[in-house]
């Protein structure tokens, strides 16, 4: 009698610690209503801050060893924002940003 009592306890042990093993990394995509990418610019004496209004992204969290985690960022450069249209025009042109060349900023 304990011979079966011990066989399906082995049985549900081994499920359970296989499970973590199995578990992959759970996907969060990123969300723009409650998310931003902003910046500071020092400009003489004081900072400027400034954000780009249009990106995606996704997170790729492994809760078991986050070493294996990994964020994935498309930021439409075109989007910078610093409340000064001025500004704003020189960062988009090839002084800075060169948005016409490079619509896109990448980053993992």
């Amino acid at each position: 009698m304990r011979r079966r009592t011990a066989i399906p306890t082995l049985g549900l042990a081994s499920i359970v610690l296989a499970t973590p093993l199995l578990a992959a990394p759970v996907p969060f995509r990123i969300d723009p209503a409650h998310s931003q990418v902003s910046f500071t610019i020092r400009h003489f004496f004081s900072r400027v801050p400034g954000r780009f209004n249009d990106f995606a992204g996704t997170i790729q969290l492994d809760e078991k060893d986050l070493a294996n985690s990994s964020v994935q960022v498309t930021i439409q450069a075109a989007s910078i924002f610093t409340n000064n249209e001025r500004r704003d025009k020189d960062l988009r042109s090839s002084n800075f940003f060169a948005v016409d060349s490079f619509p896109t900023l990448r980053a993992t």
